[in-house]
């Protein structure tokens, strides 16, 4: 029979409590508490559970709980109430030591997710449990974050904290120097100088860490500028370098026929209106060092395009509006009956053929008195 506690002033009650309310207090302990009658089981599988406490209703509706290992006490509901985060409770709650892990576990080849300042337990645990679920090899977390072992961030990581190794360290930045040193490459998400997803890898074969910043702040600049300096030596033309057996898991085969070679790599911009709407960036911040433009100049389609790409990166990058003082657009080159020249039309008109039969001089000549504001007709009848 296991013993029966009936005051909530209990000393193993009170100290429950403490590791529930105080993350200072589970570090110097090296131990949580968790609640509930599926989370505590699920805990068990990754890590030691010391003590357990449960009411006569929650070992009628969940008798395994008599299996888990550990001292077991059963209490008075009245003090299961005080044990609880939450107002309703499931009766069930367990003392666990916490897991420790170290980056010296990190090995090339990993995948891994770090958190830098995520400061809500709820998604916190939610990161936590996404990373469990995609195969990843551990999550590092920098100071600043939601307690792992906080009672919201457990129940959100739903037994994922265990599942998975979790490292808390210290400032991001040195733990991403580490990563590089054991040829581990850092990808992150940042508004300022960064580059377009199409710019990533397929693979990463030394190893990838994902990294995310807070909710409010993001990344910080340290983050950044240490990943930008990893980035920036990787390129981008690793996708047309490369074979397509390198970006393909291994074994990978077709779907339909079950062939094992034979694939072709498309070579179509992944984002055509996001790479090109982050021009005046690459070309004109970065590469020049002046920003706007005096001008942009496309064609009419451009306003629903480039213009308004280019206007969407500018502000959510910057906010400081257009990175154009003013937009110019000219119409289409149609063939004499004001058709759009196509391919597949054939009434395409080679600038090559004008030159050869009338001259440059004619043709500029005509180019400079069109009206560019409308459609322009070419053809050579």
């Amino acid at each position: 029979m296991d013993e029966k506690i009936t005051s909530r002033e209990n000393a193993k009650i009170k100290y429950a409590c403490r590791l529930a309310s105080g993350a200072a207090f589970r570090r110097t302990e090296g131990r949580f508490l968790a609640e509930g009658r599926k989370l505590c089981p699920e805990l068990a599988r990754g890590a030691e559970l010391e003590t357990l406490f449960y009411t006569e209703n929650a070992l009628e509706k969940c008798p395994e709980l008599a299996a888990l290992p550990g001292e077991h006490y059963l209490v008075e509901d009245h003090v299961a109430d005080k044990l609880a985060d939450v107002g309703t409770h499931q009766g069930v709650f367990g003392v666990f030591r916490t897991p420790v892990h170290t980056l010296e576990e990190v090995r090339p080849g990993g995948r891994y997710l770090a958190l830098e300042r995520v400061q809500d337990p709820g998604n916190v645990g939610t990161l936590l449990r996404s990373a469990a679920a995609f195969g990843f090899d551990g999550v590092i977390l920098s100071e600043g974050c939601a307690s792992v072992y906080a009672p919201k961030t457990l129940r959100a990581s739903m037994g994922a904290a265990v599942r998975i190794p979790v490292i808390e360290t210290g400032a991001m930045p040195q733990a991403i120097a580490l990563l590089r040193e054991k040829g581990i490459t850092c990808l992150a998400a940042a508004l300022y100088q960064s580059q377009p997803l199409s710019a990533a890898k397929a693979g990463y074969p030394g190893g990838v860490c994902v990294v995310i910043g807070s909710e409010g702040q993001g990344l910080t600049d340290e983050t950044i500028a240490a990943i930008s300096e990893m980035f920036g030596k990787e390129g981008s033309n690793a996708w047309f370098d490369k074979d397509p057996v390198d970006f393909l898991p291994a074994g990978m085969t077709c779907p339909h026929c079950g062939g094992k070679s034979g694939f072709e790599k498309e070579t179509d911009t992944l984002d055509g209106w996001f790479d090109s709407g982050s021009t005046h960036y690459a070309s004109m911040k970065r590469d020049q060092n002046f920003w706007p433009a005096d001008m942009y100049l496309e064609g009419l389609d451009q306003y629903r395009g480039w213009f308004q790409s280019s206007l969407l990166t500018a502000v959510g990058a910057f906010g400081n509006g257009a990175p154009f003082k003013e937009c110019v657009t000219h119409g289409w080159t149609v063939d004499g009956e004001g058709k759009a020249m196509h391919k597949s039309l054939g009434n395409g008109v080679d600038p090559a053929d004008i030159f050869n039969k009338y001259g440059a001089d004619i043709l500029r000549l005509w180019a400079a008195s069109a009206d560019y504001h409308a459609d322009v007709r070419c053809s050579d009848a």
